[in-house]
């Protein structure tokens, strides 16, 4: 990343590096709580039928099922888990 000037400016790619792992870090997050979900239903008797949606802290929700696939897909391509796109945000 470059600034008004047209130097590298360091800081903004740092930002940038820290903000994408962070959501890597919450896509991982929501995929292991999706598997735990499956197996817990499996195990009990039961299939996941319905859509399933998830909260964070910050009131921000997400489709634990889509950010499931979307890390699912990614190990499998052996890609990088791009940026998940919350919701909605709760205010």
């Amino acid at each position: 990343m470059v600034n008004g000037e047209n130097y590298p400016d360091p800081t903004a790619d740092s930002a940038i590096g820290i903000a994408e792992s962070k959501t890597e870090a919450k896509k991982r997050k929501i995929y292991y709580l999706m598997q735990n979900i499956r197996s817990t239903c499996k195990l009990a008797g039961f299939e996941l039928v319905g859509s399933v949606y998830v909260t964070d802290a910050n009131g921000i929700s997400y489709d634990a099922q889509a950010v499931s696939y979307e890390v699912y897909m990614a190990k499998k391509n052996h890609n990088n888990v791009e940026n998940v796109q919350p919701l909605r945000e709760d205010t």
